[in-house]
């Protein structure tokens, strides 16, 4: 084809709108290609649909502010497969001397086998007899700040210039073992961990009153006037917490150790059938742990 410009005579060849055309059917036969190749994935894996569906449900209903450090979180705590499914964390908070650390070693002394602690991360040094990844994960300061950027931790926090912390991974490595993981942490922690796709069972552990709980913080006689008020200042904020509607699945009152223990059980019995099958072969002979069916009966729901 000619075409005539300002006076001359250009003749227009065919070979680039040519070649185009080639380029674009190859494009399109790429496409093809790559079209068939993933529908025939998806096939193979309908899980994904379901896992995506799952994501954006999780992000709409929790609106996180940080998308991308939800999404670490959210799918580094999706289990294995071929690893025991819903087995939700254990979530335990409460004011200092309330009696949460001894409630918690004594239903991991009935469920030795069914509970398990996830290894926390510090900066600080090792003291002696403390061993790398099995009383925690030694880190540095560096190193820690940066995990926590990337989104890797659940909770964190600084006490007396170190940080402390769990890591989603520390939490999955306890669920893959089929256990229930257990995490006593503090209040500032557990308003860090709502914000996380962990999703754990939360248990508020309170004392009968505020004066109870100051009784017993004066009768360990380990700390100091001003530590004692810095405790009981830190106990109000964390009962008054506590105590807010939704904030807890389950708030135990500690005014009788026994029946505390008893309360909880029951009420773990009825969220993880692995603990409701080791009550039962207890109750039975098969096994030693104390938890049988007919302790407590889920007085701690208050």
């Amino acid at each position: 084809m000619a075409i005539r410009v300002a006076g001359a005579l250009r003749v227009e060849s065919k070979e680039p709108a040519d070649a185009s055309m080639q380029e674009l059917e190859r494009l399109n036969d790429r496409r093809a290609l790559l079209k068939a190749d993933h529908t025939r994935y998806l096939k193979q894996h309908p899980e994904l649909t379901s896992i995506l569906n799952d994501f954006l449900t999780e992000v709409l209903a929790r609106k996180p502010d940080d998308v991308q450090a939800f999404a670490r979180a959210h799918f580094s705590l999706r289990p294995i497969p071929g690893t025991v499914k819903g087995l939700r964390p254990l979530l335990i908070a409460g004011p200092s001397g309330v009696g949460k650390g001894t409630i918690i070693k004594r239903i991991f002394e009935r469920f030795p086998d069914q509970l398990g602690f996830s290894v926390s991360h510090t900066t600080r040094k090792p003291r002696p007899g403390e061993v790398g990844g099995v009383h925690y994960h030694f880190s540095t300061v560096d190193g820690m700040k940066a995990a926590i950027g990337e989104g890797k931790f659940i909770e964190h926090a600084v006490v007396h210039g170190n940080y402390y912390g769990t890591s989603a991974e520390a939490v999955a490595q306890v669920s893959h073992a089929g256990k229930v993981c257990c995490l006593d942490i503090d209040i500032a922690g557990v308003k860090l961990v709502k914000q996380t796709a962990l999703d754990p069972h939360y248990v508020f552990v309170a004392p009968p009153s505020f004066a109870t709980l100051e009784a017993r913080l004066r009768g360990r006689q380990t700390e100091s006037e001003a530590d004692i008020l810095k405790r009981l200042s830190a106990a109000a904020a964390e009962m008054e917490y506590g105590a807010q509607p939704g904030a807890f699945d389950v708030v135990l009152v500690n005014d009788d150790l026994e029946r505390a223990v008893d309360a909880l059980c029951a009420q773990l019995r009825q969220w993880y059938p692995s603990l409701r099958e080791a009550a039962a072969a207890a109750a039975r002979g098969e096994g030693e742990g104390e938890c049988t069916e007919e302790g407590g009966g889920g007085g701690g729901d208050t």
